[in-house]
């Protein structure tokens, strides 16, 4: 909350929220809250402001998602948000799902249809490309992907074809790739395709209604 009151045009004021770093995972059993159920929040909540609402939290390393008694989730700073219309919501949906499913075609067509370009490219070519993204990035432990490299070689990939990916997108992907690494850091074991899927599918279906 902001305290209007003792604000200024210089000074903002905000409530003080008593809380523990998601990333302390020490203090979290300590004080006897569950990973397993704050991992399974922050991955849906995260989830659902890109995929539900397209309206998102574009930083969210650990510093800036905490945990309130009850296993409650608290997101701070919100100077960094990002928004995806219902279009590219859709289209990055399907390039999720197709990830998840190793359709390299799915995610090639997901793709054009979030970028902008003078000329479509040779379909053959760009799906050979958008595997080889997808085998080097994705299939492999989390803890082995290295997100400026994913960015790179997506930008690489993209400018190659002509094709030219909203700004949002970059974001989009910077702020599941922070959920990631901390919803692994906090339960290893956590399912993070698993937990996808359903709230992709529910996504595309709100999208879709009239």
């Amino acid at each position: 909350a902001v305290f209007n009151p003792l604000s200024t045009k210089r000074l903002l004021t905000m409530q003080y929220v008593e809380t523990i770093k998601a990333s302390n995972v020490e203090v979290i059993e300590a004080a006897g809250l569950d990973r397993h159920i704050i991992a399974d929040r922050i991955c849906d909540l995260t989830m659902r402001q890109v995929f539900v609402y397209g309206f998102f939290h574009g930083d969210p390393h650990p510093g800036n998602v905490h945990v309130l008694p009850g296993n409650v989730i608290c997101f701070l700073d919100f100077g960094m948000m990002g928004f995806l219309d219902q279009q590219t919501r859709r289209s990055f949906a399907s390039f999720v799902m197709g990830i998840a499913q190793r359709n390299e075609r799915i995610t090639a067509a997901a793709l054009l249809k979030m970028s902008s370009a003078e000329l479509d490219p040779r379909r053959p070519h760009f799906e050979a490309d958008v595997a080889d993204f997808m085998h080097r990035h994705f299939y492999r432990p989390v803890g082995e992907m290295v997100f400026s490299k994913v960015i790179d070689h997506l930008f690489h990939l993209t400018s190659k074809h002509g094709l030219t990916l909203p700004s949002d997108i970059y974001m989009v992907l910077k702020s599941l790739s922070l959920m990631e690494a901390l919803v692994s850091a906090l339960d290893p074991n956590y399912d993070i395709v698993a937990k996808s899927r359903p709230l992709l599918r529910e996504a595309k279906l709100r999208l879709m209604h009239p």
